[in-house]
């Protein structure tokens, strides 16, 4: 069996935008597409500037503990997704063939119109501004469709499960994948 791949992602920046979206997005020309849904890893970051590639799939990978088993498919019921590091998980060790990653470090700015100053003489409002920056990966196909199957095979399982308690071989050539597309991405 060939070696499980290691994350597969597209344009992370359409996180939230996605979920609020009608699932169709405009292009330049006007054109209305349909826009490609996939499993999203995401993880803040302090410093948008500096991302640490490998503390954060770090992270990702330590939600390997979360799970006592086989993944389960996302079912309605299923609240193990609702914890955004299983997820996060499961999207880094996508296991279709032609995977492919998009990783992006996004940062929002959220603006709050302050109190006038020295009690409502006519002066100006002071705004606060406050930014958040996160390292988003969006793989694509999405292994956790709502309602789809499991987002692994029991021997697919066994690899990552391989990879994480013994002999990293199983997964080391998607890790180093993994590990350079974040590294162009932080060049960018």
């Amino acid at each position: 069996m060939a070696p499980l791949n290691l994350l597969t992602v597209v344009s992370a920046s359409f996180l939230v935008l996605a979920k609020a979206s009608a699932e169709q997005k405009t292009s330049r020309t006007g054109a209305t597409a349909q826009f490609q849904s996939g499993t999203y890893a995401y993880h803040p970051v302090e410093n948008p500037d500096n991302v640490d590639c490998k503390a954060v799939v770090d992270k990702w990978k330590g939600a390997y503990s979360n799970f006592d088993g086989l993944p389960p498919a996302n079912k309605e019921e299923e609240d193990l997704y609702d914890n955004q590091e299983n997820v996060s998980f499961v999207a880094l060790y996508n296991p279709t063939e032609k995977a492919t990653a998009d990783c992006r470090v996004v940062t929002c700015t959220k603006t709050t119109q302050g109190a006038e100053a020295g009690g409502g003489g006519g002066r100006a409002e002071q705004n606060t501004e406050t930014k958040a920056s996160a390292l988003i990966c969006m793989t694509v196909p999405d292994v956790l469709a709502e309602g789809g199957d499991a987002p692994f095979t029991e021997d697919q399982w066994g690899q990552i499960v391989t990879a994480l308690e013994g002999s990293a071989s199983a997964v080391a050539p998607g890790v180093v994948g993994l590990a350079l597309a974040i590294l162009g991405l932080s060049l960018l």
